[in-house]
This record gives structure tokens, sequence and C-alpha cells, in this order.
């Protein structure tokens, strides 16, 4: 039953957001005190050369992030070096479990990068292999919801890397033709937001999104977190039908699909270019985003950034929302497993001009809390009219609950863009896509 598990999962890794959440309050761990110093054996094993091999994907992104914090960790520690190997995110994750499952271990990296809606999936479906983390750093510096991903039992097994937080970015030149301003656009709900979007579309003739709307499970996952609830209850039961965040994402949806104003597109890819190419007039989506955005050379200047719309089904929920994001594991099978927790220590945990640099250079938010009173985020950003992006990102980033997805997000995900075209087409009712929907996981996974 397990394989079986492992290989929806990994199915599932082809899904529409390849980027990168789960847990609930109670698997916050206790901070396990002050900054932990460097220990004996770490000390003993930096003595001598060692070279640390790490697994990533994203050339633009986590691969020279990466590069970067082992470039300056090696300028202090000169007898450490970090290899960097570069792979797509779904051979990582296939080569990973291979190793695990063939007990060879020659092959595997001293540290590797998860998504961090597969962490607790991996984590409990391979015990054993992956470094204890729980006492060797202060968690109560990095965001809470960051940290939740990880921790299972109140042991955590990653180093929380980049926020997904999200936010609406939207063209200030079209919203402005259409009759509204930049403080209308800082507290709307969905249904307003579509709104905006029709009235866009009508007096510009630009499209409001690009998006491909049955298979845009990030606006799942961005609406869920921001109600601080996941794909299952309280008590890791799957619960679609009655999950006031989902079906009002998927209302939402719907609307954008019938609405006139999205650009039909095959691809993320195909997305992307559309904005990029200046036809399309918002993008929600998470900070890391922010790049494509600014590839649309000629719009410097007209973009802005808002909080994500409200949902009015779940009042309680923050306007912020989380689409991805990643975490840094180290594998028990490692040689060099005190050295890498000092690595990833030093650099992910305790190094605040790096993630300046980082900020500065990719667009990335990290979620070390320390790191976010810097220079680089009260920076203003030409590209957008001035405003200083980071800094609004950061506090949004600072809202979000936790949440846990369950064990099977990709399972999850796929019985739900099984039926997501049907609701549309008005082939199902709300109530029936999300009914069949449970239906097919429960078939795919055995519970």
């Amino acid at each position: 039953m397990m394989k079986k598990r492992i290989a929806g999962l990994i199915a599932g890794c082809m899904a529409l957001s390849l980027a990168a959440c789960g847990g609930t309050a109670t698997d916050q761990p206790k901070a396990s005190g002050a900054d932990v110093e460097k220990t004996a054996a770490a000390q003993g094993e930096t003595d001598g050369p060692v070279k640390l091999v790490v697994w990533t994907w994203d050339l633009n992104f986590n691969v020279p992030i990466m590069q970067k914090a082992g470039e300056m960790y090696h300028e202090k520690n000169p007898n450490v070096e970090i290899e960097v190997i570069d792979m797509a995110q779904k051979d990582v994750e296939t080569k990973m479990v291979s190793g695990f499952m063939s007990g060879v271990d020659t092959n595997m990296p001293d540290i590797l990068l998860i998504e961090d809606y597969r962490a607790k999936n991996y984590i409990q479906s391979y015990p054993g292999k992956y470094v204890d983390l729980t006492e060797e750093f202060d968690w109560t510096k990095f965001a809470p919801y960051k940290v939740n991903y990880l921790t299972i039992d109140d042991r955590t097994y990653g180093v929380p890397f980049d926020s997904g937080v999200s936010g609406l970015f939207y063209r200030v030149d079209l919203i402005e033709q259409a009759g509204y301003t930049k403080e209308d656009m800082n507290n709307l709900t969905y249904a307003e937001f579509i709104e905006v979007g029709k009235k866009v579309k009508e007096v510009t003739g630009s499209y409001w999104t690009a998006i491909r709307p049955a298979l845009a499970n990030n606006y799942f996952e961005m609406a869920m977190q921001a109600a601080g609830t996941g794909y299952v209850n309280s008590e890791g039961e799957l619960d679609l039908v009655n999950n006031k965040a989902l079906r009002e994402a998927l209302e939402t949806l719907k609307a954008i699909d019938k609405s006139g104003f999205n650009k039909p597109v095959t691809s993320g890819a195909e997305g992307r270019a559309a904005i990029a190419n200046g036809e399309v007039g918002a993008e929600l989506n998470a900070v890391w985003f922010t790049s494509n955005i600014m590839a649309a050379e000629d719009t410097a200047g007209k973009w802005a950034v808002a909080p994500m719309p409200s949902l009015t089904s779940v009042p309680e929920a923050v306007k912020a929302g989380n689409n991805g994001g990643s975490s840094w594991f180290v594998l028990e099978s490692s040689p060099h497993k005190e050295a890498a927790i000092e690595f990833l220590r030093t650099m992910y945990a305790g190094d605040e001009e790096f993630y300046q640099q980082i900020l500065t250079e990719r667009g990335a938010v990290g979620t070390y809390l320390p790191s976010q009173s810097g220079s680089a985020y009260e920076q203003p950003v030409d590209f957008f009219g001035g405003q200083k992006i980071y800094a609004d990102f950061s506090k949004w980033m600072t809202e979000l609950p936790g949440i846990y997805n369950g064990d099977h997000t990709s399972e999850v995900d796929d019985a739900l863009f099984a039926v997501t075209q049907d609701y549309f087409d008005g082939k199902l009712s709300l109530d029936e896509a999300l009914a069949k929907a449970e239906k097919m996981y429960h078939d795919q996974v055995g519970e």
C-alpha cells in the first residue's frame, strides 16, 4: 500500500503548481532554546576537506541561491565545498525515493530540497531517512506556518527556506482606465476581483488573468492557507464537501472560466508569456513570481501589489495566501551530517546578509524572521512604482496560519482536477463534484 501511495505522489508532481505546506498548531515544536553553537562533531568534520552534495531544481531560483550560500560559506570555511546538482523537481523526488527503496546510499546527496506541500508525506513514508533537526535550531526564529509543514509529533525534520506568501499583482494603468484606484484594490473580495476584471476587459480590451482554471490547484491552496484549513479536518479525515475555503475557490475559478476576461492558455509557460507580452492585467501568485512580472519590461512602473482578495465564506481568514515554498533536508545516509547541519545553521538560520543578497538578486523572501528587518526589504522597487513590495510580502508572511493538507496532497489535487471541468460545464453540481473527488481519492489511496 505504501508503494502505491508514493507512486501516486510522484505522478502528482507533474501537476500545474511545482513550486512549494501543512501542519496543525499542535505540530509546532517547542523552541530548542538559544542559538545552538557548533557541535564538536561538526568542528571535527570540517577540520579536513568536506564536500556536501545538494540536490535541487530551478536554475533561476533555488540553484543559484544555494550556490550563493555555498560560496559565502566556503569563504569562511575553506575546507567545506558545496556542490549543487540541478535537476527537475520530479527527478529529485524520483531519485530520492528510488534510493530509499533500493537501500543504496552511495549515490544520494547530503542535502536536498523538498516542496513543503509534500514534506509530511515523505517524512511519514520513509521514517529514519531524514535527520531529526528538532534540537539543532531555534524554531521560534522562523515563520510558524513554515515550521508546521516540516513537523510531525513535535519533531522537525527540515530547515525552512523560501516563502510562497502570495498577493495580487495588478496593472495600475488598466484599473485606472476602468475607473478604479489603488485604494480600491486593497480590500477586494473574490467576487469584487471578478467584477474589476470584467470592467477592465470591457474598457481596455486587455485580459485580466491568464490561467488554466480547471488545473489551478494553487488557487485552492492559497485560499485554504488564508483560512487556516487544509484538505483534512481536525481529525485528519479528508474533508472536501464541507470545506468552505475550497468551495469558494472552486466557485471563483468557475466564474473566471466563464468571465470572458481570462486569456485561454494551455500551460503555465504560456500564461507567463502573456504577462511578459503585456496582454494580462492581474496575477494572483506568490512573491517568487515577481521575476515573471518584471519580465514585462515595457510595463515597468505600471504594476503594483495588493493583499489577496478576501474569502467571504470564512470571515476570520487573513488577506494572504501561500503558493509553494520549499525546505532543506539532511539525509541520515550522509557521511557528513554534522557538517551539513552546521552549513544550514550558519547560512539559512543565521546569516542575515545572505538573505538580504538573495532578496535583492533573486526576489527570494526567506522565512528566517530576523532577516525581515534588513534594509533590502525597505527598498522601493521602481518596477512597481516605488512600492516597497518586499516589506509588504514580509508582513503578510507573518500573518499566515499553519495548515495541514493531509499526507497525500497530490492525490487530492488529481481527484479535484478530474471533476473540476465537469463542474464548470454544469455536468456536476459543486456538491456532486466534491463528493466524487472524495470517492476517487479514497479509491486511489485505499483509505
